[in-house]
């Protein structure tokens, strides 16, 4: 049977583990909270890149439609005009040298 006295210094010692161990979850913690909010920031920047680039591929979208929509106008428009299939060229009239 061990004394009290050999029994001290193992007390000691797993108090003072105890306390090293304390004293690393807590900086541990610490980091993790710093980690948790770096990765929202992170996440937060990434979303607001995508609004970007989605609003500029809209915008981008829009501009050739009203595009696209213009040039069906004018050629509906030319198809009522005779004057458009007047002024194509269709290659040499008359008789081709042979």
């Amino acid at each position: 049977m061990r004394t009290q006295g050999t029994q001290a210094p193992v007390i000691l010692k797993q108090q003072a583990r105890i306390e090293r161990l304390r004293i690393e979850l807590k900086t541990e913690k610490a980091k993790l909270v710093i980690m948790t909010q770096e990765v929202a920031d992170l996440e937060k920047n990434r979303l607001k890149r995508e609004r970007t680039i989605d609003a500029e591929v809209e915008k981008q979208l829009l501009l050739e439609i009203k595009h696209l929509r213009f040039q069906c106008e004018q050629l509906a428009l030319a198809d009522k005009d005779e004057e458009f299939y007047n002024n194509i060229y269709t290659g040499l009239r008359g008789t081709p040298y042979l």
